[in-house]
């Protein structure tokens, strides 16, 4: 884990990435973004301190507390890096209230479930000591990375459904994000099987794909906001029917008509005649 301090070329894309991510916050505050992604915000900002105070460790030859520092702190950015994930869903799916709405529920318990198998992981490692810590701590990280992937590969799938454009910045994240996270998890998948100098070479190879998205966010937040435009979605449209549904299901109680558990009729088509029903009882009020 070391080896990103070794070689003074990765050192020098580590200073560019600080100054890129610097960039971006200082972009998102003057044209007022860090007000739309928050979330976003404090994770760049948060990425800043993190290498300066990491590199500030490399510089002064604490490699102890650069230990400990990278892993603690990869921990927190990982965290940061979930509620990003929700962040940029939300804002994405915003024209589909109902489904944006039941995702986040969904999202929030996959949220807990990952931390409860890291925990698992962690407990039940066969290292002991530190290293059971860095192997939940690293499951954890791989699993908000997979998610970051499946999020830019579901907007690239649905973008013109939901009515995002490629030029928006919600798009430009997401692309960060998800180039960076592919790049890592191959990275990872490679690393124990490579000898030290191939090992500092896909360090290498990480920390230009980290500063590429931060080239990536910088040219996003310095271009004008991008208009959006309505989404127009046939009433016919899965889509919009499954939107319909999430809606429903979020009614609160006495909104949504019940059925006998013991029906046999199926699931997905009770569901749609419940919407029918809430429909046409809001259709009559």
């Amino acid at each position: 884990m070391h080896l990103i301090t070794q070689y003074p070329i990765t050192q020098a894309v580590w200073i560019a990435t600080i100054l890129a991510q610097a960039l971006v916050c200082l972009l998102m505050g003057v044209n007022g973004s860090g007000k739309n992604y928050p979330r976003f915000f404090t994770y760049s900002l948060f990425g800043v301190l993190n290498s300066v105070a990491l590199l500030g460790l490399v510089r002064v030859g604490r490699y102890d507390f650069y230990f400990w520092g990278y892993w603690s702190l990869g921990l927190l950015s990982s965290i940061l890096g979930l509620l990003v994930i929700k962040e940029v869903f939300v804002a994405a799916m915003r024209p589909l209230e109902g489904l944006r709405d039941l995702s986040s529920l969904a999202f929030r318990w996959a949220a807990c479930l990952m931390a409860i198998v890291a925990l698992i992981v962690t407990l039940n490692s066969r290292s002991g000591g530190s290293n059971s810590v860095l192997v939940g701590v690293t499951n954890f990280e791989s699993s908000v990375k997979l998610m970051q992937v499946g999020l830019l590969l579901m907007l690239f799938t649905f973008s013109k459904r939901i009515g995002l454009s490629v030029k928006s910045r919600t798009f430009g994240i997401a692309l960060g994000l998800g180039v960076t996270a592919a790049v890592n998890m191959f990275a990872l998948s490679l690393l124990p099987h490579l000898t030290e100098s191939g090992q500092g070479v896909l360090n290498l190879l990480r920390g230009l794909a980290f500063l590429s998205s931060c080239l990536v966010w910088v040219t996003y937040f310095a271009l004008p906001v991008t208009e959006e435009k309505p989404v127009i979605v046939p009433i016919a449209s899965p889509l919009m029917r499954w939107n319909e549904i999430a809606a429903a299901i979020g009614h609160p109680a006495g909104r949504v008509m019940y059925v006998n558990g013991s029906s046999a009729e199926p699931f997905l088509p009770r569901i749609e005649r419940i919407v029918d029903d809430v429909l046409r009882k809001q259709q009559i009020q």
